[in-house]
């Protein structure tokens, strides 16, 4: 019997073995094996991985082979662009075969077809992709079942990420933006899991047709031309929760609503629990909310953002570590995010780096030696010198940043970040946060001598129900210490907030903020006659703060 059992083990090793050796990499590009990427595809068998190098290639892919990876060299950058007689027409990747893998690709140029067409194709996944200028970005078509399309940024297509005719399958972490038509569309598409995406500026956020049953969840659908979520034609049984559905359509200033944030044109009724519309005013809700005869119920809902991650968890063994500096593999702290993926840490070493950093990489960490060591100084004055805009989970430490506009501008729809450990001089404004930022720290930065136009210190504006914390700071020199304007529910906390033209200023509705322990010392002019100072704290706004 032990013998009879050895032989069988024996044998699925040497299976096992024979199939690992089976699986290749094929390299392509300049100076590789192969010029295209059809041509390794065409020369690929079941489990092989297909790299390519730096470049733009003009071809259409057909990926017609199962269990094939196609991916970008590491810290390349990679562009397809559909070419041919029938260009108009053709897909820049289309997927007809199984199991196959796509990751950081730029697929631009096709005019009446996608980016990356999944057709009839199961158990894919299409992630960390850039996905412009086509008329579909990513395209899931034909009974596609059990794909995931995560990651990718897919903008300036006339149409975003459809499914049509196809179900079971995640779409999750993408950032949805620029499109003509709709972000994301569900044709006839049930069982679907849609989570944890970025849905904005697009005419129809998410637009859901003769769909059923899928998971609608912890997306952030907003500002959208037309509106958040239209449905039509039978689309019943959703779970549409959880979801922050604010800023789309047109305001009306007689309501106070937004037309519209959620459109139901339908006979079925529509649950849309535990959303958070942008207020707990049940009048200005029902007054973003259009239907036909079929109604929409939204209660309960909740009274600020879902605090649903708008990222997942990222596996250990993927994070890397980009060096910048001397010596390093990287020059400029900006070349390092550009090659950046999801949960990398950029270490920046000594010395002084002279550019605007565009952060557009979630769940990212830059982290100087020491701000003692490390300075970033703006190469364009009338930018910001790090500016972070529709991403979340970044964190900036270890710097000295100065000579921008602002020295960190943390900007629209970036949550959950952490700004610590800088010291922010010298810039016309220090720290910003604008645009419904959520769950963001500001710890033991010293911010001081930002004296531009305003010359704000940390300055807080359109910050409704965001729940910042700003704590441990040294805030000096500047025109105002902390500016805060339309914000509310932060926790401003520990901060030490001296020789400022004004400590602290709130105007626009800066309500229900916790603004406590702080220490507030020799702020604006010293009143000889009151023996106080001139102005340590000014409220200008009608609400009372304590």
């Amino acid at each position: 019997m032990n013998r009879a059992n050895n032989t069988i083990l024996a044998l699925a090793l040497m299976v096992a073995l024979c199939g690992a050796a089976s699986a290749a990499e094929l390299h392509v590009g300049t100076g590789q094996t192969y010029s295209t990427i059809q041509d390794a595809v065409d020369n690929a068998t079941s489990g092989d991985t297909i790299i390519v190098h730096a470049g733009t290639y003009a071809e259409k892919v057909t990926v017609d082979k199962e269990r094939l990876t196609l991916k970008v060299h590491d810290g390349d950058e990679v562009t397809v662009t559909v070419t041919g007689t029938d260009f108009w027409y053709d897909d820049v990747f289309v997927v007809t075969a199984d199991y196959v893998n796509i990751s950081g690709f730029t697929a631009t140029g096709s005019g009446y077809g996608a980016g990356i067409h999944i057709n009839e194709a199961d158990h894919c996944n299409v992630s960390d992709n850039t996905i412009s200028d086509n008329y579909y970005g990513i395209w899931l078509s034909a009974s596609a079942y059990d794909n995931k399309v995560t990651g990718n940024d897919v903008h300036d297509n006339e149409y975003g990420i459809k499914l049509d005719g196809t179900d079971d399958n995640e779409i999750t972490c993408n950032r949805v933006h620029n499109n003509s038509e709709y972000g994301i569309k569900l044709d006839d598409a049930d069982g679907n899991e849609i989570t944890c995406n970025r849905v904005h500026n697009n005419k129809h956020g998410i637009e859901i047709h003769s769909a059923e049953d899928n998971e609608i969840t912890c997306n952030v659908v907003r500002h959208n031309s037309k509106c958040g979520f239209y449905l039509e034609g039978g689309s019943i049984n959703n779970a549409i929760e959880n979801n922050t559905i604010i800023e789309n359509g047109g305001y009306d200033p007689a309501t106070d609503g937004w037309q519209w944030n959620f459109n139901n044109q339908q006979s079925d009724n529509v649950s849309a629990e535990n959303n958070y519309w942008g207020t707990a005013d049940q009048a200005v809700i029902d007054a973003s909310i259009e239907t036909d005869s079929g109604s929409v119920d939204y209660e309960p809902f909740n009274n600020s953002p879902c605090p649903c991650a708008p990222v997942p968890e990222v596996p250990a063994s993927s994070a890397k570590e980009l060096h910048v500096g001397t010596g390093q593999t990287y020059s400029t702290i900006q070349d390092a995010v550009n090659a950046s993926l999801l949960g990398d840490t950029i270490i920046v070493h000594a010395g002084t780096y002279e550019e605007n950093v565009m952060i557009s990489t979630p769940t990212l960490t830059l982290q100087g030696e020491d701000r003692d060591v490390v300075t970033v100084t703006a190469a364009d004055p009338t930018g910001n010198v790090f500016c972070v805009n529709y991403v979340d989970y970044v964190s900036i430490s270890g710097f000295t940043v100065t000579g921008g506009n602002y020295g960190i501008n943390i900007g629209s729809e970036a949550d959950h970040c952490n700004i610590s450990d800088n010291n922010v001089s010298n810039n016309r404004n220090g720290i910003l946060l604008e645009y419904s930022n959520c769950y963001t720290v500001i710890r033991n930065n010293i911010v001081k001598s930002n004296a531009g136009n305003f010359g704000y210190g940390i300055n807080l504006q359109y910050q409704q129900d965001a729940h910042n914390t700003i704590t441990g700071n040294d805030i000096s020199d500047n025109e105002y210490g902390i500016h805060m304007f339309w914000s509310s529910n932060n926790t401003i906390t520990c901060n030490r907030v001296h020789n400022n033209s004004c400590g602290f200023y709130l105007t626009g509705g800066s309500i229900n903020n916790t603004i406590e322990n702080n220490n507030i010392i020799a702020n604006g002019v010293y009143n000889d006659t009151s023996g106080g100072y001139e102005w340590q704290f000014e409220n200008r706004q009608p609400s009372s703060v304590n």
